[in-house]
């Protein structure tokens, strides 16, 4: 039995994992203004964003790779 994408859990997972990261780092990264003043915080505040967009580009990939492996490669669910 075939459920829709947005009805499983590792769609729920996934998603979590990829908005969780960031919004966690951003607000780690301003919560003291510091980013704006010091120049050592806004590179680590630099450093953070550029890896929490990388993580969202191995999560897309994933996902990618996930739909192909259920389609078949081909657009058409196994089970169709």
């Amino acid at each position: 039995m075939s459920k829709p994408g947005i009805k499983t859990t590792e769609f729920w997972i996934s998603g979590m994992m990829a908005l969780v990261g960031p919004i966690v780092s951003i607000c780690v990264s301003v919560r003291d203004g510091s980013a704006l003043s010091d120049p050592e915080a806004l590179i680590q505040s630099v450093v953070l964003v550029v890896s929490n967009i990388s993580s969202l580009f191995a999560v897309r990939g994933y996902v990618s790779a996930r739909v192909k492996v259920k389609t078949n490669g081909n657009g058409v669910s196994d089970e169709d």
